[in-house]
């Protein structure tokens, strides 16, 4: 189950196009009217972020009072981003947009400095997990002591074994190239 629990996951996806966007400072405090991304190409291709850049994450997908369960895998390991002390203690999504790293977590209290950083070239995969009814697992509850949860085998068994009480859950997955290049980030976003 451990070593194929991304790809079960994966399977079980079904995702709007851009629930995910990595935006800048100046474009997250920017208000204002914000143009919707062009309509999809025939050819899809995997949307690109540039490494070594600070990034506020934006997740907007179609459910409201849900909890949110987001994945990442990467070339450093999966990763629990939400619920998370490092940038997500509060896993309810009220109302979508939600913007990672949240106000009270380690990394939304200094300002943006921490915010998603990408210092690897390669693939940075998403999945989330949005449940109506809110799992009650003793790990997923943030801590300093582990501020990224730690995506292993037992907490695998449990999630699955959590999952399969529940039929209203969604699997949301998103990936991007992170890639060295001059672009400006909104060229990125815009593909």
């Amino acid at each position: 189950l451990e070593a194929n629990s991304w790809e079960i996951l994966q399977e079980k996806a079904k995702s709007p196009l851009d629930w995910i966007k990595f935006v800048t400072n100046d474009e997250k405090n920017k208000g204002g009217l914000v143009l919707p991304p062009p309509p999809p190409k025939v050819e899809q291709t995997t949307p690109t972020i540039p490494a070594k850049k600070s990034f506020w994450m934006e997740i907007d997908f179609p459910v409201n009072n849900h909890q949110l369960l987001l994945l990442n895998r990467s070339p450093d390991g999966q990763k629990l981003l939400c619920p998370s002390f490092a940038y997500a203690p509060n896993s309810i999504i009220e109302k979508p947009p939600i913007v990672l790293p949240q106000e009270n977590s380690w990394a939304g209290q200094n300002g943006g400095q921490t915010n998603f950083r990408f210092d690897e070239l390669g693939k940075e995969e998403f999945l989330a997990i949005a449940l109506e009814k809110p799992l009650n697992l003793p790990w997923l509850t943030p801590c300093e002591e582990e501020p990224l949860i730690e995506w292993n085998g037992e907490r695998i068994k449990e999630l699955f074994e959590e999952l399969e009480k529940q039929n209203n859950w969604q699997v949301f997955y998103q990936s991007f190239d992170v890639v060295e290049s001059e672009k400006k980030p909104t060229e990125f976003l815009q593909k």
